[in-house]
């Protein structure tokens, strides 16, 4: 299945190996070279309809379960690899099968399902290695929150919840956002401009205003009109049960445990489709309607009877709402 965004130039091609009469492989280097060289082809196809360069990168997700070959236990296994140039395929591809290997186990092949995601560099030039800070936070959908106080997350809630105020998105107008701010977070019965840990009052927000709260890693973003799902990278740093119908992104700079607001996903990540029980976005909006959402985890019931006995108990609730790109975190 092959994914294209031909004006960012990024091709994504899912591969699912199939083999007769076999259900388990125990050795990665079988599959993965045959699945890229695949996947490829895919590559050519629609690179050379939208470009003369020769020139790409190339990074893989995958996901798979495997079998203790010990005690038989299932357990799944998700990863990518970093992203590499065309001239290290050998080096790329070791790299995969390197990230791949589990001790006493065999990997079952017809859950196993590999992306591929080729960056095409334009002709005559040298694509950009990563999202450097300052265009991230120069993006049109981000609005960088500046302040001299400890209540970011509060200024980019006020951001989020308030999508049609344009005062409150403009630094020349610091009132209108610390006002709007502070309402939230009396409304939450949480303490104004107190110094607090990473994500303390997220799950107190989405209950009390019945949303679901986002949290993008600013140090770790996806590449432009990537269709692979935030749940399979390191860019996710919060995430609950998708159970209500507002959805707000916050971007975090852990460097400076600082908070800034998205105000629209799909152009953030450079797609026209985004499904938020996937945490995937689509290219065209064929794909997105196509596609077999993935929403099916099973949620975990949270008695929030009193408001009080939350702010008591954070730590509890937060452990198990806590997601970093894999399904146990």
């Amino acid at each position: 299945m092959t994914d294209k965004a031909l004006e960012k130039k990024v091709v994504d091609v899912m591969v699912k190996p199939k083999y007769i009469g076999l259900k388990y492989a125990i050795r990665p280097d079988l599959f993965v070279s045959k699945a890229y060289y695949t996947a490829r082809k895919e590559y050519v196809k629609v690179k050379n309809k939208v470009s003369d360069s020769n020139s790409f990168q190339v990074q893989c997700y995958y996901t798979f379960d495997v079998k203790d070959t010990r005690s038989g236990e299932i357990s799944k296994v998700q990863g990518k690899t970093i992203r590499y140039s065309h001239l290290d395929i050998d080096k790329f591809l070791d790299d995969i099968i390197g990230s791949m290997g589990v001790e006493f186990a065999a990997i079952k092949l017809e859950t196993l399902k590999l992306e591929f995601q080729f960056v095409i560099n334009p002709a005559g030039g040298k694509l950009t290695e990563a999202r450097d800070y300052d265009s991230i936070l120069n993006k049109k959908s981000v609005v960088k929150i500046i302040n001299d106080d400890n209540n970011c997350f509060w200024y980019s809630l006020a951001c989020c919840m308030n999508p049609n105020n344009k005062m409150v998105k403009d630094g020349r107008y610091p009132n209108t956002r610390i006002r709007l701010g502070s309402e939230i977070c009396k409304k939450c019965n949480c303490e104004w401009n107190k110094v607090v840990p990473i994500f303390p009052h997220i799950n107190i927000v989405e209950h009390i205003y019945n949303c679901n709260i986002y949290v993008i890693n600013l140090n770790n973003i996806p590449i432009l009109g990537s269709s692979v799902s935030l749940l399979h990278s390191d860019c996710l740093m919060y995430k609950s049960d998708n159970k209500n119908k507002e959805h707000y992104f916050l971007l975090y700079d852990e460097d400076a445990q600082h908070y800034h607001c998205i105000t629209d996903i799909k152009k953030f990540l450079g797609v026209r489709e985004f499904c938020y029980n996937c945490m995937k976005g689509f290219t065209s909006k064929t794909a997105y309607t196509n596609h077999e959402c993935g929403g099916g985890e099973k949620k975990k019931k949270i008695n929030y009877k009193t408001a009080d006995k939350i702010l008591k108990d954070l730590a509890h609730y937060l452990t198990p709402n806590f997601v970093k790109g894999s399904e146990g975190d």
